[in-house]
């Protein structure tokens, strides 16, 4: 049948945008409320609510294609009701996934937010599935819609993020609701004049349904701003620091890359001085805060009247690399010695790297920070306070990347400051599901190639006990020296104190004078020694005292020949990070599960990566719930007529939904790399796909007139053999490019996945075409079959590479795609 008129594509276009740009919402929205690894959780309840439509689709596919205009249209207006609504009833309900270790009834709070989250897009899902059952036999012009407007959606969601905050972005979403079912109601079919017009449905229903879009969108506007704003989790950083008496904040910005806060608390001062050696007798200067999404980011010390840099600097263990360099009594290289050394401080932002350098008289600073409001913030509203240490003629901005920096920078540096892991938050806690490609193998190889002869990197952390942040990145920095052939045994030294650690990597050997220096940096600032060539164990534990020297013994078997054993039997999963799995701070392995559970009462709750459960969690939650909705269609369609083909459908789709989905969360992780932030990449990534994957949806038709024999396998085997490629062409985009402007770096990452998202959308429309040629009534099961599929790999994708890396993740999508080919409906 003929789709028309084109007001119903327009009308599920912008449904479907306005499904993808409240999914982007909920992620940004998340990560401001909660933590950012809840974006999967967001993108797995999305595509339940598109799985469970096609169960309602299955159920009354009758009722509402003799009623399709009045559906549609009530549907659509109940998404634009239930966006805002349901987040703001999501925003009241008690969660808090810290408490899931020792409270069991958090898993139910997590699932009822789950479920409550997915109504919204049940409500698109349903509309957009009705429209591709009524005319099955135009899938691909209804697909190409769904999949073009869903790119403009994310598109549009990510511009947005940058003019206003994401409550703005929550009324456009329910007015864009509103209005796709005013599009819809307005819609008819020439071909069919009398089916689904209001008169099918009596002249009340059509005005209720009118009335109801209507309110759709006047709702949007009548919001009240209070209910829409998000509900910080008390257990952040910001909710605990604006408990304190006369704390307030001063200034703010928001954008895609986080909502930040400048906090100052006049009445009772800051005290921020990570790891601050228990010698130092001094004051800390007044200081300010600086918090992206509730954690905070960066200390800012207030100016001296007097000019000098505040003394507590010496006294941290970050500046140990300094306290190297300047009793070493020289710089390296080549040409007439400098007066301090050349310092590359990446995450300028954080403050601590750029006061050090300053401090001790770099001779050429180079700041390094990608989040441009930031500094602005630094060169706005806070330079008076800070004496200006951004107006420094030392100093040269970078607005880039730390690794898009390194890999476009010619320049040879001194001191290379890596930022700490995990940021200034706790660790092995919120952050163990976040990615950092900062601290992989890859990095730190690539910071010893930009260090002079004698020059040193530099990371830091927070200690744990026992000893997991400290030896997992110890690991990675061994593997990135042996890759210039290095032996890590002579060119890497690690001290802790209370509360941190620093990894000190050199691209010389450290020589005597080195460890002179060092034990005498840590004997007059009362620091422990965790390794330097040579140690004995006896150094280890004199200030700050252990039952075991555990830091120190761990880090003498990584760097021995016993290394792979060691790791193989730590109960911690510390292999190395790698661009292929960057998860720095992902500790938890299956193993220790039993004894951790027994300890929580006693302690062991904070070495549980909850949110890696919670990822867990919400894959179980997922696969339970959609078992339902597939199952209970089925047994349906089984009652009123034999369900022959069912099972063959229903493999095909279930692969389809498995394989799109691992693929483009693959490559949202391998952008992020290329773009520098998640939020970015989800919305590059989703735009691409649904953009070019609509373009090929519409042209499927026509490659099926003119290969009708076998579209379906040859179209598989040329996005095997596309997506196999993709995993080099992103490595050479991201050599190539890794220092172009943002601006350069969108239509670049566009265009790399444009020609394999432009097959991707063509297995769908030819399989649902074939299906309602032999089983019309399977049409709308099949959609929710689909998304289903599309919820578990949504998850599952993120569980697999933190196991085994997105290299397999890409290649389980290709099986899946083979899998499809060889059972087409």
């Amino acid at each position: 049948m003929r789709l028309r008129p084109a007001r119903l594509s327009l009308a599920v276009g912008l449904l479907s945008g306005a499904a993808l740009a409240y999914q982007i919402l909920l992620m940004r929205l998340f990560s401001i409320v909660q933590w950012h690894h809840f974006a999967y959780m967001v993108i797995s309840l999305a595509l339940l609510g598109y799985g469970a439509s096609g169960a309602l689709l299955t159920l009354f596919r009758r009722q509402l294609l003799d009623r399709f205009r009045t559906a549609f249209a009530l549907f659509a207006a109940l998404f634009g009701l239930l966006g805002p609504a349901c987040f703001c009833l999501a925003q009241r309900m008690r969660l808090n996934p810290l408490e899931m270790i020792w409270e069991p009834r958090q898993l139910g709070a997590i699932g009822a937010v789950y479920l409550l989250l997915a109504l919204p897009f049940l409500c698109a899902g349903t509309a957009i599935g009705l429209a591709l059952a009524r005319f099955e036999r135009s899938a691909h012009r209804i697909y190409r819609a769904d999949l073009v407007g869903a790119a403009l959606g994310a598109m549009g969601a990510i511009g947005a993020l940058y003019l206003w905050p994401p409550a703005t972005g929550l009324r456009m979403v329910g007015a864009a609701g509103g209005l796709a079912a005013i599009l819809g109601w307005t819609a008819r079919d020439r071909r069919r004049p009398g089916a689904g017009d209001e008169a099918a449905t009596g002249p009340r229903a059509g005005r209720a349904t009118a009335a109801l879009a209507s309110g759709a969108v006047l709702l949007a506007v009548l919001w009240p701003a209070g209910w829409l704003e998000p509900r910080m989790s008390e257990y952040k950083a910001l909710s605990k620091v604006l408990a304190v008496p006369g704390t307030e904040v001063v200034a703010e910005r928001s954008s895609p890359l986080g909502a930040l806060a400048v906090v100052a608390s006049p009445r009772i001062p800051f005290r921020m001085a990570p790891g601050l050696s228990l010698a130092f007798s001094g004051e800390l200067p007044e200081q300010r805060l600086i918090l992206r999404d509730g954690e905070v980011a960066a200390v800012v010390d207030g100016a001296d009247p007097g000019g000098a840099p505040p003394g507590y600097l010496r006294y941290l263990p970050a500046a140990l690399p300094f306290e190297l360099f300047e009793r070493a009594g020289s710089r390296s290289g080549p040409g007439p010695p400098l007066p301090g050394p050349r310092v590359a401080v990446l995450g300028a932002g954080s403050g601590t790297g750029l006061a050090l350098a300053l401090a001790y008289g770099a001779a050429e600073i180079h700041a390094v920070e990608v989040d441009p409001r930031l500094l602005e913030l630094w060169t706005g509203e806070l330079a008076a306070f800070a004496a200006r240490p951004y107006d420094d003629p030392r100093l040269r901005r970078h607005a880039i990347d730390p690794r898009g920096f390194l890999g476009s920078t010619r320049r040879s540096f001194d001191l290379i400051l890596m930022p700490p892991v995990g940021g200034g938050t706790a660790t092995g806690t919120a952050d163990s599901m976040g990615e950092s490609y900062v601290h992989t193998v890859e990095a730190l190889a690539l910071a010893i190639g930009r260090s002079s002869d004698h020059g040193l990197v530099a990371i830091e952390g927070e200690i744990t006990a026992p000893p997991r942040v400290s030896l997992k990145l110890v690991a990675a920095a061994a593997a990135a020296l042996e890759r210039w052939d290095l032996d890590p045994r002579r060119h890497l030294a690690a001290i802790r104190s209370w509360s941190r650690f620093v990894v000190v990597i050199k691209r010389s050997a450290f020589d005597p004078r080195d460890v002179a220096s060092l034990r005498a940096f840590c004997r007059e600032r009362e620091f422990d020694l965790a390794y330097y060539p040579g140690m004995a164990a006896a150094e280890a534990n004199r200030f700050h005292l252990l039952d075991e020297p555990e830091l120190f013994r761990g880090i003498a078997a990584l760097l021995g020949p016993s290394r792979a054993e060691f790791i193989r039997g730590y109960k911690f999963d510390i292999r190395p990070t790698t661009d292929d799995r960057p998860y720095p701070l992902h500790f938890f392995r299956w193993r220790t599960l039993g004894e951790l559970v027994r300890l929580r009462m006693t302690g062991g709750a904070a070495l549980l990566d909850w949110g890696y459960l919670v990822v867990v969690a919400t894959l179980l939650q997922a696969a339970l719930a959609g078992l339902v909705l597939i199952l209970l269609p089925l047994w349906w369609l089984r009652r009123r007529s034999p369900a022959a083909g069912a099972g063959r459908a229903g493999l095909y789709f279930l692969c389809l939904g498995l394989a799109f989905l691992l693929l483009e969360i693959a490559f949202i992780q391998r952008l992020t790399l290329f773009l520098a932030h998640p939020l970015l990449a989800a919305g590059v990534v989703l735009a691409g796909f649904l953009l070019f994957a609509g373009l090929g949806s519409g042209a499927s038709r026509r490659l099926e007139e003119l290969w009708p024999r076998a579209p379906i396998p040859s179209v598989a085997a040329a996005i095997v053999a596309l997506a196999l490629a993709e995993l080099g062409l992103l490595g050479w985009l991201f050599e190539r490019g890794s220092a172009w402007p943002l601006a350069l770096k969108l239509p670049a990452a566009l265009g790399a996945i444009a020609p394999l998202a432009f097959l991707l959308g063509m297995p769908f429309p030819l399989g649902l075409r074939r299906l309602a040629a032999s089983r019309g009534d399977l049409v709308p099961w099949a959609w929710g079959v689909n998304g289903w599929a599309s919820v578990l790999a949504a998850v599952l994708a993120t569980l697999l590479a933190v196991h085994f890396g997105f290299t397999a993740v890409v290649l389980s999508a290709c099986a899946l795609y083979l899998v499809a080919a060889a059972t087409p409906p």
